[in-house]
């Protein structure tokens, strides 16, 4: 009884890990296509418009500006919107 208890809840445990990557790549899939849509939206672009900055990019952090052998260095990230990977 006590290898059947132990059957089941294992099971219960794969089954719970199983349904949370099908979540995950179900999430990463709608974020892809989030991102093929707006990169179609922006791909003539011949100018960087406040709408095209909002649709792609979420934060840009600008950090302390800093000289550095003699030359003044300044770290910029960007966040962008969509997380699909590396790149």
């Amino acid at each position: 009884m006590k290898d059947i208890q132990a059957e089941q809840e294992s099971l219960e445990q794969k089954l719970s890990a199983l349904q949370s990557k099908i979540s995950q790549q179900h999430n990463t899939e709608i974020s892809i296509e989030q991102f093929k849509e707006t990169v179609r939206e922006c791909l003539n672009v011949t100018e960087l418009t406040p709408y095209i900055l909002n649709k792609l990019i979420s934060k840009i952090e600008i950090g302390c500006l800093e000289t550095i052998d003699g030359e003044k260095q300044q770290m910029v990230s960007v966040e962008w919107r969509f997380q699909i990977g590396i790149f």
